[in-house]
């Protein structure tokens, strides 16, 4: 799939529309009067569930193939050592939700990086493929980094413009934009993450 097929897919429209929209509900929570741990991983919690969501909707475009079995399909047949994995990959997602010191945008990248993998890693098992893996290549993971970096960095740029620019009373109505900015600007990871790990089942 070239990569105007795979960004104007339905399942990718759909998956950034999931991304967007958690993040508004999850701007909309409101703030009690002392932040706590426990508001800040509760959060965490549902900020994971938009992830989680958004990349098991964004298969199988985000390997950049458009012809896969269904998610179903993709869980039922796997071995014990993939299951193993996922598990590992499925607890992590969790434990990221529950950092309190980490920048939101880079929890979610970290999340959707690892839930990329966990698919992935089903993905593979169903084919067979015993030759793959989630390493996208020293290369792929230098390109990763880079794309985290400029991640956290436009999205604290983009927080400090809003903020400047609505100050005052009007800043508690920024919450669902501030939140929705820092789902959406990790978007393009996940995606770039999907197409380096899609290249090795490419045919």
């Amino acid at each position: 799939m070239t990569a105007i097929q795979v960004l104007s897919a339905p399942n990718t429209l759909i998956a950034l529309a999931l991304l967007m929209g958690g993040g508004v509900l999850v701007g909309c929570v409101p703030l009690p009067r002392a932040r706590s741990a426990a508001h800040t991983r509760g959060v965490n919690l549902l900020r994971t569930a938009f992830v989680v969501a958004a990349v098991a909707t964004a298969y199988p475009e985000i390997f950049s193939i458009d012809q896969a079995p269904d998610l179903n399909e993709l869980l039922g047949g796997q071995s014990a050592d993939r299951l193993l994995l996922m598990s590992l990959l499925g607890a992590l997602v969790i434990a990221c939700a529950l950092v309190t010191r980490l920048p939101p945008v880079i929890i979610v990248l970290t999340q959707g990086l690892l839930a990329t993998a966990a698919l992935f890693s089903a993905f593979t098992g169903w084919l067979g493929a015993g030759a793959t893996t989630v390493w996208p290549g020293t290369s792929g993971a230098l390109v990763i980094a880079l794309l985290i970096y400029l991640s956290q960095s436009v999205g604290a740029r983009r927080v400090d413009a809003l903020r400047a620019s609505y100050g005052g009373p009007r800043q508690v109505g920024l919450a669902p934009i501030i939140a929705a900015s820092e789902m959406l600007v990790a978007a393009p990871t996940f995606w770039i993450y999907g197409y380096l790990l899609g290249l090795q089942v490419a045919i």
